[in-house]
C-alpha cells in the first residue's frame, strides 16, 4: 500500500523535486511522468563499516536488488579512509579539510568534531523529511553527552562501539541494551540480539510506519559489519573470530576455508620505494598471513547478515507499494588493507585497497543495469541526496549530484578526487594517483603510480625523469584541492571547442579548434559527430577538419586526455543546417 502524500505539507521539497527530476530525467514541459506527479522520492541509505570492494562478490542478493536493479558506480571513492571523517563527508558533502573532522576522536575528530547543525539531516527535515538513524553514527558520540543530534526524527543510535551483542542504542524511550555484554557469540543464548538483525528488523518497521504517513523519509541504516568488534567467545572456546567481526551463529562457519584473494601487492616483495613508516614493515610469516585470513574470512561470513538485511529492506518497500519511488543505495564508510604492501591491518592509506569502496544507487529513473565508469566521492552523496529531494543545503558542497552522470557514464568531468587526511594529501585521477605525505616519520616522502601501468600500486614513480612533467601538474592540481571550497572542488578543465577559418558550414569541410586556459595540457583528442569517431590527434596543435554533412545538425563531441591524467568531454553544435 503507498502513502497518499498531502503535497501541500511540503512546497518547497515538491517544487524543487519537480524542476530537479525533470532536468535530471530529460522530461519536457508537461511530460506526463511520476517525477511531475509532486511526490517527493524516500531515500534509504545501508551503509556497512570497513568493507572492501572485493568483498561485494558474497553480497548477491544486494548485487541484484541495488546494483542490477539500478546503478553501479566503478571508480566510487572516500576521501579520507577513516570511520568518522569518512561519514563526516558523507553526512556534510564536504572534504575534511572544510567540515575538520580530521581523526577518529577529539580534539582533531570525532562526533565531537562535526557541527551537528549543518549537516544532510538538518537540511532533509528543514525541507520536511521524516529523518531515521539505526546503528553506528560516528566515533565519538559514544563518550558524547549529546542524545539526538539536531535534525533526526526518528534515533536508533549506537551508545557503545563495534558491539554485535550487549550494545546500547540511544532512543526515544531511552537508552536500551540489547543482548548481554558477555555473550558467546559461537553460541549466543538470544541471537535475535545480533545488531545486524536488529537494525534490520528496525528498517523494516521504520518502512511499514513511515509508508502510510504524508511525509517522505530518509533513513540511515548503518550496520557494524565487518568491522571487529565484540564480544569475544570465553577463553576456552577457540575461534578465528576472537578479536575480528562476528557472524551471526547461523554464519558462523560460512567461508572458514576461503583463501585471501590473490593480488600482487599482497605480502609486496619490494617496498623501498613506498614512505618511511611502511617501507620496513617485516615480511608477513605463513602464521601471519594465517591471522590476516582468519580476519577476512570472519569479515565475509557477517556480511551474509547484511545482504539478508537489504533482501528484508527492499521487500519491505515493496510490500508497502515504496519501491518505485525510493532511492536505495549502499556503500562503505572505507576499506581495508588484508596484507597489501604488507599492511597487517587497518585502512589509512591511500592505496586502492583503503580507498576504492563499493556504491550502488536505485531509484526513480535510474535504469537497470547501469554503469557508472567517472570518478566518484563520498562527498558526492549528501549533494546527490539533495537534488534528487530538492532540499537545499546549509553550507557550500565540495561534491557534486551523481544523478546526472548516470544518464551520461562516461568520464567526461575531468574529475580527480581528493585524499584528504592529517597525514598525507592525495590526488587521485583516472590514471594517475600522487600523494605527498607530511606527518612524522613519512614527513616529506611522495609517492606517485601510473595506474594504467601498474594498478596495484607496486612502483612508485616520484622519482623517475619520464614522469617529471606530470608529478609537476599533479602537485599543482593538488596545491588547488588541499584548500578548495565548494565549486572550486569540482572545477573541469577549461577547454572549449572554436570554429575557424572563413565560409563557415558553406563549404565542404569545417574547420575547428580546441581553445581554453587548459588546452596546452592536451595530450590526445577524440573528435567524433555521433557515435563515429571523426579523427584523433596526439600532437599540437588539437585541431581538425571535419565534413560539413557529418557534423550538420550534430553536436561534435570532444574527449581528450591532459598530460596530468585527467579525461574530459566537451562540444558543441558547429552547424545547425547546412546553409
Amino acid at each position: 500500500m503507498g502513502r497518499k502524500r498531502r503535497a501541500a505539507l511540503l512546497p518547497s521539497a515538491v517544487a524543487s523535486f519537480v524542476l530537479v527530476a525533470g532536468i535530471v530525467l530529460g522530461l519536457a514541459p508537461g511530460t506526463p511522468a511520476r517525477a511531475q506527479t509532486a511526490v517527493p522520492p524516500n531515500f534509504i541509505v545501508v551503509m556497512t563499516d570497513d568493507q572492501t570492494l572485493e568483498a561485494m562478490r558474497v553480497l548477491p542478493q544486494t548485487q541484484a536488488l541495488i546494483g542490477a536493479a539500478g546503478a553501479t558506480f566503478e571508480q566510487f571513492f572516500v576521501s579520507f579512509p577513516l570511520c568518522c571523517p569518512s561519514r563526516a563527508s558523507f553526512l556534510t558533502g564536504q572534504y575534511p579539510h572544510n567540515n575538520r573532522v580530521l581523526e577518529n576522536y577529539p580534539p582533531a575528530g570525532g562526533f565531537q568534531a562535526l557541527n551537528s547543525e549543518e549537516t544532510l539531516a538538518v537540511w532533509l527535515n528543514r525541507s520536511g523529511y521524516y529523518t531515521g538513524l539505526i546503528g553506528k553514527l560516528m566515533n565519538g558520540y559514544n563518550t558524547s553527552p549529546v542524545g539526538v543530534p539536531p535534525g533526526w526524527s526518528e534515533w536508533h543510535g549506537e551508545k557503545s562501539e563495534n558491539r554485535y551483542y550487549g550494545y546500547d542504542l540511544l532512543e526515544s524511550q531511552g537508552l536500551t541494551t540489547y543482548g548481554d555484554r558477555e555473550e558467546d557469540f559461537t553460541d549466543p543464548a538470544d541471537p535475535a540480539s545480533y545488531s545486524t538483525d536488529t537494525y534490520t528488523a528496525k528498517a523494516v518497521d521504520f518502512i511499514q510506519r513511515r509508508a502510510v504517513a504524508p511525509e517522505p523519509f530518509f533513513l540511515w541504516v548503518s550496520y557494524n559489519a565487518p568491522h571487529s568488534g565484540l564480544p569475544d567467545p570465553p577463553p576456552e572456546v577457540d575461534s578465528r573470530c576472537r578479536g575480528n567481526a562476528k557472524p551471526a551463529v547461523r554464519h558462523l562457519n560460512a567461508f572458514a576455508n576461503q583463501p585471501l584473494p590473490v593480488s600482487p601487492s599482497l605480502n609486496e616483495v619490494d617496498l623501498s620505494d613506498k614512505p618511511p613508516s611502511l617501507r620496513d614493515a617485516a615480511t608477513l610469516t605463513p602464521q601471519k598471513i594465517a591471522e590476516i585470513r582468519n580476519i577476512y574470512t570472519c569479515e565475509l561470513a557477517s556480511l551474509q547478515a547484511v545482504d539478508e538485511g537489504v533482501t528484508d529492506i527492499v521487500d519491505s518497500l515493496t510490500a508497502t507499494g515504496e519501491l518505485a519511488n525510493t532511492y536505495v543505495i549502499f556503500t562503505s564508510d572505507n576499506g581495508f588493507f588484508h596484507g597489501e604492501h604488507r599492511i597487517i591491518f587497518g585502512k589509512n592509506r591511500f592505496y586502492e585497497e583503503a580507498t576504492h569502496v563499493p556504491l550502488m544507487i536505485r531509484g526513480p529513473g535510474i535504469a537497470p543495469g547501469s554503469t557508472v565508469q567517472e570518478l566518484t566521492a563520498n562527498v558526492d552523496l549528501a549533494p546527490t541526496i539533495l537534488d534528487a529531494s530538492g532540499a537545499t543545503a546549509g553550507i557550500p558542497q565540495d561534491g557534486r549530484s551523481l544523478l546526472p552522470l548516470i544518464e551520461s557514464p562516461q568520464p567526461r568531468l575531468g574529475r580527480e578526487i581528493l585524499f584528504d587526511t592529517n597525514t598525507y594529501k592525495a590526488i587521485r585521477n583516472h590514471r594517475y594517483v600522487y600523494a605527498e605525505h607530511f606527518a612524522r616519520r613519512d614527513k616529506g616522502a611522495r609517492e606517485l603510480y601510473d595506474l594504467d601501468r601498474d594498478p596495484f600500486q607496486l612502483d612508485s614513480l616520484d622519482s623517475d625523469p619520464a614522469y617529471g612533467d606530470v608529478k609537476r601538474a599533479l602537485a599543482d592540481r593538488l596545491d588547488k584541492l588541499r584548500r578548495c571550497a565548494g565549486g572550486e572542488c569540482r572545477e573541469r578543465p577549461k577547454l572549449k571547442l572554436k570554429r575557424t577559418g572563413s565560409g563557415g558550414c558553406n563549404r565542404d569541410f569545417v574547420s575547428v579548434t580546441i581553445t581554453g586556459n587548459d588546452a596546452d595540457a592536451i595530450k590526445r583528442a577524440r573528435f567524433a559527430a555521433g557515435p563515429r569517431g571523426l579523427r584523433t590527434d596526439r600532437r599540437e596543435p588539437f585541431d581538425a577538419s571535419l565534413p560539413t554533412r557529418r557534423v550538420t545538425a550534430t553536436r561534435v563531441e570532444i574527449r581528450v586526455v591532459l598530460e596530468d591524467g585527467r579525461e574530459a568531454g566537451f562540444g558543441r553544435r558547429l552547424c545547425a543546417e547546412i546553409n
